[in-house]
């Protein structure tokens, strides 16, 4: 009698293979809620007594592991299903980057989420208290109403105006002298001023050039080839319309390609169209690459369709025009008629979905097959800093943390990683600030290892001083010993 109690009693390992029991049953919801129209998920739900509203949080958990954690079974299926709901939180990204680099126990995830920093309760503060603050600055208001003049006098936001003038704004604010501020303050936007022209010349030979406007509520997009007095003549579908120049906008394609080129600049319109553009043509040659009745085909088809409607719909609203036709029909992405194609050489392979070699949560842990390397072990892998930047998601905490247990070997053959990086991409590591997330510590050890040249001279980096502020200098030694003390744009790698 007393055997057979033991071998009812519950363990920790029921508890464990419970929870990925309950992950495995909200993977093939999610599933669902991808392959079902939304009626026939709402009936699904609804035949075990659930809806929408109370499975929400459970899918989301499944979208969320499938994306970010689906190697580290063993990890998430020993924790407390309260706390994995709060795991696609912006907040608990660093138990998320726990989880993807170790094995921590619910008492240890407890902990972590104990030293989360918390958003301090803000000063209760009146609607007057309120109108004299300006992005974060406590202006007052006779200083505000003259950053507002002059901004506007430039044709600048107030807050591009005070962050470029951030030093006469507060002079402003503290001076004794405050006319004498407002003249300088004045003047500095006078003497960045690019003189506008309106006067626009009959030209008859000029180098066309591609533009965008408005008519009827309409977006269109064509070339200028001929102007008559103020007026374009553009051609739009085989019918002629006259567009006042002064409501064209020209559309820059080289500063386009710069734009959608830079990493750093996902929110701007014409990036956002370019990541929907690629995804929607990749999504397409993945559907053309699958096999006839494929499992997938109606999955694919939907991620498709889906990609296509976000660059309709980001296109619509920020008043780009792009040629659908050819995107729908030949997956280039043309912003205006005959133009070149932005997303030709990228996306032309298919993007088989990831297939998991595990049935389940269950089976996947029950068999005790390991999961997928650490982050310690990917960064220890990579010969490329690039990548490295993107495993730690540019967190130097992240960073800091998988490194904790290396050699010092191990961490000088990463300084190395950065040194190659440095030298090879230079512009885009410093001078926009590609590496500013890394402490500056270790950057510095990477500088130390290259050679610049400085006010015509070969140097070694000696120290950054005020590092991360506006005042931020770099101090360089000659071979002759002296110290030389520049600002960042200055600085230049020496090539032979």
């Amino acid at each position: 009698m007393t055997t057979t109690a033991v071998e009812l009693a519950p363990s920790p390992e029921q508890l464990f293979k419970s929870t990925a029991q309950s992950l495995d049953f909200w993977l093939s919801v999610a599933e669902k809620r991808e392959k079902l129209p939304a009626k026939d998920y709402r009936e699904y739900l609804n035949s075990f007594g659930w809806n929408c509203r109370s499975a929400g949080p459970y899918v989301k958990l499944a979208d969320f592991i499938k994306e970010h954690l689906l190697g580290r079974i063993g990890a998430i299926a020993k924790l407390d299903i309260r706390t994995l709901l709060k795991l696609p939180l912006p907040r608990y990204a660093p138990i998320v980057e726990e989880i993807r680099s170790a094995e921590p126990t619910q008492a240890e995830i407890t902990d972590l989420i104990k030293k989360l920093p918390t958003k301090p309760r803000e000063k209760y503060k009146s609607v007057e208290e309120k109108k004299d603050e300006v992005f974060g600055l406590n202006i007052s208001k006779t200083t505000d109403e003259i950053v507002s003049a002059t901004a506007q006098m430039m044709g600048l936001s107030k807050q591009r105006a005070i962050e470029e003038n951030c030093l006469l704004v507060q002079e402003l604010m503290t001076s004794g002298d405050p006319v004498a501020a407002i003249a300088r303050f004045k003047q500095q936007f006078v003497s960045h001023a690019e003189p506008v022209t309106t006067d626009v010349t009959e030209q008859t030979e000029f180098e066309p050039y591609p533009a965008q406007w408005h008519h009827e509520g309409e977006i269109y997009a064509s070339w200028v080839n001929k102007v008559d007095g103020d007026n374009a003549l553009l051609e739009f579908n085989d019918a002629i319309y006259s567009v006042p120049l002064a409501n064209l906008k020209k559309i820059d394609m080289d500063a386009i390609k710069d734009e959608i080129s830079d990493p750093k600049k996902l929110s701007y319109p014409y990036q956002q169209l370019y990541i929907n553009a690629v995804n929607a043509k990749q999504e397409w040659v993945t559907l053309q690459a699958l096999p006839q009745g494929d499992e997938t085909y109606d999955s694919q088809l939907k991620q498709y369709t889906r990609w296509m409607s976000r660059a309709v719909d980001g296109a619509r609203r920020n008043g780009i025009w792009f040629d659908l036709t050819e995107l729908q029909e030949s997956q280039r992405l043309v912003l205006v008629p005959g133009g070149d194609d932005l997303i030709a050489n990228v996306a032309n392979t298919p993007r088989f979905k990831h297939k998991i070699t595990k049935t389940s949560f269950l089976e996947a842990f029950c068999s005790g097959v390991p999961d997928e390397p650490s982050l310690e072990q990917r960064l220890k892998d990579t010969d490329d800093w690039y990548e490295i930047s993107l495993l730690v998601r540019s967190n130097n905490k992240t960073l800091t943390q998988a490194m904790e247990a290396w050699t010092i070997e191990e961490k000088q053959l990463l300084i190395a990683k950065l040194t190659t990086y440095l030298e090879n991409s230079f512009t885009c590591a410093i001078h926009e600030k590609e590496v500013s997330w890394l402490h500056h510590v270790a950057l510095a050890k990477g500088l130390a290892k290259l050679e610049f040249e400085v006010n015509q001279q070969v140097c070694k980096f000696h120290k950054f001083i005020d590092y991360g502020t506006v005042n931020e200098l770099w101090s360089f030694r000659t071979e002759k010993g002296e110290t030389i003390v520049v600002t960042r744009n200055e600085v230049k790698i020496f090539r032979f």
